[in-house]
């Protein structure tokens, strides 16, 4: 950061702290219940001014944006179907992705082939005689290469291998013999024939016999394209005559990354890539090298439906992707599909680089994700290859610990994940139509998130390695470009957030007391840090209010109420006795306020309750008995909560009648394999969040979102397959 951008970046942090107008109070120590708040006006000495000069000159971080998402017009849903064992190699149709998987390595003796189906997302497996080789596939077509005589020596190699055509469905059609083969192996389509490497060089099948075969092509990187085979190997691409002519000719201006890399033939050129993520473009007319293209860390290529796209694994085991123009070259900015935290069971952690495969048909791009036992499906932005409707529950993988509540506005999920240690969440948003999953922010620059006044707005702590944060950040964010379009400086450290009678509201504690800050989103600007407050449990607007909820300091156990217009805070009566706070959540809406109490003894208490209040008296009205421990909200005309189930990994969706508070389950799922185990809460953590048509539930062991359609409540069994075990209370 040069002097000039230092100056601008300071002026702006100090700017936002300047004093708006005269203070009317000081905060005073509580010695005594208190019905008035005592109101600071943010800014309100030079010191206060000072303090946030030096925090933009030593401590304000520059936001890191490469992991910001593509332009929305380019991507549509992207769903992560599973499959149990680490796929590889892959190639795709009109109708289905086809991908080889087996349990640990490349080449394994128990390889199987899956069919995924490009609509619907469903995935079996593919029953045929001999281990799966390769796979290939073209425009109605698809093929594998089957070992029908295993050689002695090892999995890799094969003394007799037949090439099987599959149908749309994938049963056998056909089974051609093309002699001795090692796997893994590829397999490409050129115009009416099929070419597939084998042990005595490129076999050329057409029209149900082996054509020919031709000494060259010894490595596995070779498409199929402009009547041609592109072969490469060690510094040069070969291109291949498959009626017989031989090479055709040799593109030697080049360095082809023969370990995990990707040729690709489509889009009118040649393109393949580099081990340093550059990308090659070939001109088939010339046979000469038209355009080097700086693609970052990209290794794999898919061309087809108009697009070429490149993309890589991350060393946080993310996927990343873009695409490339075909007639400028120009990569557009990437779109990131994130990873677990850790390694599934079935892969090794001593086993090399895991490889990353991907394909294009059907308007739909596949990764073969290895790491995660998984196929990703992108659909592309084509109207004439349409997804499935999301079914009445849809899940979602996000590729961290969900383990805050979540918003729901525009169209969209926005949850908070953890990924890495303390202090490291992002924020993705999950379309509510498509299910597209894009991450918004890195890791670091999130924490809590609120939608309103036409913005997604998320806190961050812009001290992360402190031990322990005492200055925030605001970001607020274009909920269609998913761009950020301010930052707003906070002394302090944040425990909620929320959107409300048209401000921005956030819950700040130091070590002993609780505040409660207001933002004008007019000019973005601290306008009001309200003392007295009870933190940090919960916070809400609705019901002609702002609400906070106690756990800690001289706040636990209490709920406080703020009128927005005169920025009076209220203490409500206690509730009774053997309704305890501690470590509780509350939402409003509904008419009514609504908080989780323990109904026993220690910090959670041995039960818990969900308590109805008045928002005019304060008084309980109705309760909801032993109803377990979560996030809840209120919306689509009810209060929603969410709970596991004892004895099996399934989790129940409750709704709870606003006008009673009486209870009623109304949907029985299963979770997620468990990726991450607290043993201090003993079960899983789960919250969910409500509008947009669904209820949107949070697991943080699976590091899944569950969505629910409303709608679809009474239409469906209640209790899914196996989920049959009574509650946990």
């Amino acid at each position: 950061m040069n002097e000039a951008d230092l100056r601008e970046r300071l002026a702006r942090a100090a700017d936002a702290f300047a004093v708006t107008d005269p203070p009317t109070d000081r905060l005073v120590a509580r010695g005594r219940r208190r019905q008035v708040g005592r109101r600071i006006t943010a800014g309100v000495t030079a010191l206060v001014v000072l303090a946030a000069s030096a925090w933009a000159l030593f401590a304000l971080r520059p936001l890191d944006r490469e992991r910001s998402p593509a332009a929305l017009s380019e991507v549509g849903p992207i769903t992560r179907i599973p499959l149990g064992v680490p796929p590889q190699l892959i190639a795709a149709n009109e109708h289905a992705a086809w991908t080889i998987a087996g349990p640990v390595g490349v080449g394994g003796r128990d390889d199987g082939l899956f069919r995924v189906d490009r609509a619907t997302g469903q995935a079996r497996q593919i029953e045929l005689r001999g281990k799966v080789m390769g796979v290939g596939a073209s425009g109605d077509s698809a093929w594998a290469l089957a070992c029908q005589t295993p050689e002695p020596s090892g999995p890799e190699s094969c003394a007799d291998a037949a090439l099987v055509e599959l149908d749309p469905q994938g049963a056998e059609s056909g089974r051609v013999d093309v002699g001795p083969a090692s796997s893994p192996t590829s397999i490409a389509a050129v115009g009416d024939a099929v070419a597939v490497l084998t042990a005595d060089g490129l076999a050329v099948v057409r029209d149900g016999v082996v054509e020919r075969h031709i000494d060259c092509c010894r490595s596995l990187l070779f498409a199929g394209g402009f009547g041609s085979v592109w072969s490469a190997r060690e510094g040069a691409v070969d291109r291949v005559d498959p009626s017989g002519g031989g090479i055709q000719a040799t593109i030697e201006e080049l360095e082809p990354c023969t370990h995990f890399g990707s040729i690709a033939a489509g889009e009118g050129s040649v393109w393949i890539t580099s081990c340093d993520g550059r990308v090659w473009k070939i001109d088939p007319s010339t046979n000469r090298v038209g355009d080097v293209i700086d693609a970052g860390s990209g290794r794999m290529l898919a061309a087809g439906d108009g697009s070429v796209w490149v993309g890589s694994r991350t060393e946080e085991n993310d996927i990343t992707f873009g695409r490339i123009d075909p007639r400028t070259g120009e990569v557009g900015p990437p779109t990131t599909i994130p990873g677990s935290l850790g390694l599934p069971e079935f892969v090794p952690k001593t086993f090399g680089p895991h490889p990353l495969f991907s394909a294009i048909g059907g308007g739909t791009l596949w990764f073969s994700n290895y790491t995660e036992g998984e196929l990703v499906r992108i659909q592309l932005r084509s109207p004439d290859h349409e997804l499935a409707a999301l079914p009445a529950v849809s899940r979602f993988d996000v590729g961290g610990r969900p383990t805050r509540p979540i918003a729901v506005g525009f169209g969209a999920a926005w949850i908070i994940l953890q990924d890495g240690g303390p202090g490291r969440m992002a924020l993705a948003r999950i379309d509510g139509t498509t299910g597209a999953i894009v991450r918004v922010t890195a890791a670091g620059e999130a924490g809590y998130v609120a939608v309103g006044d036409g913005s997604v707005w998320t806190a961050t702590c812009a001290n992360p390695d402190a031990e322990r944060c005492s200055r925030a950040l605001i970001l607020r964010i274009d909920p269609a470009t998913l761009e950020v379009t301010a930052e707003i400086p906070i002394e302090g450290s944040i425990f909620g957030i929320t959107y409300g009678a048209g401000s921005l509201w956030l819950m700040e504690r130091d070590y002993i007391d609780g505040f409660l800050i207001r933002i004008d989103p007019g000019s973005n600007r601290v306008v009001a840090k309200i003392g007295d407050w009870a933190c940090c449990s919960g916070l809400a607007v609705g019901e002609g209010a702002v609400w906070g909820l106690g756990s800690v300091g001289r706040s636990n156990g209490e709920l406080t109420s703020l009128d927005p217009v005169t920025e009076e805070v209220t203490a409500l009566p206690r509730l009774h006795p053997r309704f305890r706070f501690g470590g509780q959540k509350l939402t409003v809406g509904e008419g009514a306020v609504w908080v989780i109490v323990g109904t026993g003894s220690g910090f959670y208490g041995s039960h818990h309750a969900i308590a109805r209040i008045d928002p005019a008296t304060g008084k309980v009205t109705d309760v909801a008995p032993d109803i377990g421990f979560g996030w809840f909200a209120a919306g689509e005309g009810a209060v929603w909560f969410a709970r596991p189930v004892a004895g099996v990994r399934c989790v129940e969706l409750i709704r709870l009648d606003p006008s009673d508070a009486r209870s009623e389950v109304v949907r029985v799922v299963p979770m997620g394999r468990a990726r991450y185990i607290d043993t201090g809460i003993g079960g899983p953590a789960v919250g969910v969040g409500v509008g947009e048509g669904a209820a949107w539930i949070t697991i943080d062991q699976s590091y899944e979102v569950i969505r629910i359609d409303l709608a679809s409540l009474g239409t469906e069994p209640v209790r899914d397959p196996g989920c049959t075990a009574s509650p946990s209370n």
